[in-house]
């Protein structure tokens, strides 16, 4: 997955698609907006999804979540409080 260009995580799959990988990583990042991209086996040039303009707020937790199949990937994104 990329952030702005940068990539923030490494090796995320479906469930089941890279053994026992859970397809989950936990990241910490400062407030702002955020041009996410999911990229697959990290290639940087090729999205198979892209979110544009993200708002992440200081003292949240965010669930974002890729849903569905590599051919028809969804976003899904859940913000709770601390």
């Amino acid at each position: 997955m990329y952030a702005n260009g940068s990539k923030v995580a490494n090796l995320l799959a479906f469930p089941g698609g890279m053994g026992s990988n859970d397809g989950a990583a936990t990241l910490n990042v400062p407030t702002g907006r955020y041009d996410l991209a999911i990229n697959p086996n990290g290639e940087a040039k090729k999205s198979i999804l892209k979110v544009a303009n993200a708002i992440f707020v200081a003292n949240n937790n965010y669930l974002v979540a890729v849903v569905g199949t590599k051919d028809a990937p969804q976003v899904v994104t859940v913000a709770t409080n601390r």
